[in-house]
């Protein structure tokens, strides 16, 4: 009977300490259970837009450290994917890993939200790769799928300006002002292009507009320059000599100045300056046709031959130089050299015009390689090396295949 009740008593203690360890068990497992329950509804959270949008604008500084940390963070949550391939994408396209990269925005494209973004980075990718008829077309549905992707309307407005459809460029140009009013970007490519037109009015407000917003100071004195260009155009030499005034000290600068004096009469304090400009740079053309005007404006005929005769060896194909050397000549009683350099003056003039003319025909005809070729053998007519180079671009860009650009 004894040791019946024990070994029921045995059973019982042994039911009580497995209780007791069940208990104890399962007290110790819910912190575990509830640990593993907030991580799993932290990972089915969506991650905040702000963060996607604070590792986009870090990847514009060149910061990869947001954006890699975006991605690893996004993997098993919902309703990321898009973002991720965005990311993606761009840090793949500036490892220079395009194929990739254009695969990581077409997934980015199937989210309606980021579709005009990632076509504007698949435009951005093709145009890398060197095939710019697709970029072009990248940007252009960006702008269908939203008319204010402010990156697509300034990649069009380069884009149409390096192939000469400047009408083109300029609608992209306005539209940039006005999406983001405080870039000074699109103002001063605006200055340039009606300076080009000879729209000087029209440019100077875009020069003034570009001034009152920030500009590197190396900018800041190219664009005070072409304004002060545009002033003499206009004969509005006070306004030119107030601009240039303000920006540094170059030749360049010092020559616009002496060119502002000069038509404020002051012709002695002109020449000073353009004395000060040979010193440093004795071949500067601007300075040795300025100084050839100062002097004949002076009734120093004879010093301006020798001025003028420099500026046209500088540059033989500068109808300036030899448009006014020819008028040089004739005042100082030499006829026939005067009528041999008015000649090459009206021939390099009649180059110039048919130059004007291929201009205006690049820009009716926005895909026209072969009139961009065209001006390309122009402007090796006319010594322009540099500018021969982008046109002979343009032409290869709307034609791969043109083997004489090539």
């Amino acid at each position: 009977m004894t040791s019946e009740i024990n070994s029921h008593m045995v059973r019982i203690l042994a039911w009580c300490s497995l209780l007791a360890a069940l208990i104890f068990g399962a007290v110790r497992l819910i912190p575990t259970l509830r640990d593993a329950s907030e991580l799993q509804a932290r990972k089915s959270e969506p991650l905040s837009n702000s963060y996607w949008l604070a590792a986009m604008t870090a990847l514009n500084q060149g910061d990869f450290g947001p954006a890699v940390e975006y991605v690893r963070q996004s993997i098993g949550k919902p309703g990321v994917r898009s973002q991720r391939s965005l990311l993606q994408g761009r840090m793949l396209l500036d490892g220079g890993k395009l194929l990739a990269a254009n695969q990581a925005f077409q997934e980015a494209a199937e989210s309606p939200e980021l579709q005009s973004l990632a076509q504007f980075w698949l435009g951005a990718t093709a145009y890398r790769g060197g095939n710019t008829v697709v970029a072009e077309n990248y940007w252009l549905k960006a702008l269908e799928s939203d008319q204010n992707n402010l990156e697509a309307h300034r990649s069009l407005s380069v884009f149409y300006y390096d192939l000469g459809a400047i009408d083109n460029a300029v609608i992209h140009l306005v539209k940039s002002t006005e999406l983001n009013p405080q870039d000074a970007g699109p103002y001063r490519l605006l200055g340039l292009i009606f300076s080009d037109y000879e729209r000087y009015e029209e440019a100077v407000g875009y020069y003034r507009s570009a001034l009152d917003r920030k500009l590197t100071p190396q900018t800041q004195d190219e664009v005070l320059c072409e304004l002060t260009g545009c002033h003499l155009k206009l004969r509005e030499y006070q306004q030119g000599l107030d601009t240039i005034g303000k920006a540094s000290e170059t030749v360049d600068a010092m020559v616009l100045k002496a060119d502002c004096l000069l038509g404020l009469g002051q012709q002695q304090r002109a020449i000073d300056l353009l004395n000060e400009v040979l010193e440093k740079d004795p071949n500067h053309l601007g300075g040795l046709l300025s100084m050839g005007d100062a002097q004949l404006v002076a009734g120093n005929a004879t010093a301006a031959v020798g001025f003028l005769e420099r500026a046209a060896a500088v540059n033989v194909n500068d109808y300036l130089a030899n448009y006014k050397l020819a008028q040089a000549l004739r005042s100082v009683g030499k006829t026939a050299e005067a009528d041999e350099v008015a000649a090459r003056a009206e021939s390099i003039k009649a180059t110039r015009e048919r130059f004007a003319k291929l201009h205006q025909d690049a820009t009716s005809n926005p895909r026209d390689a072969e009139i961009r070729y065209q001006l390309g053998l122009t402007a090796e007519e006319l010594g322009m090396t540099e500018m021969a180079g982008v046109w002979y671009r343009a032409a290869v860009q709307l034609n791969p295949a043109h083997a004489a650009a090539i």
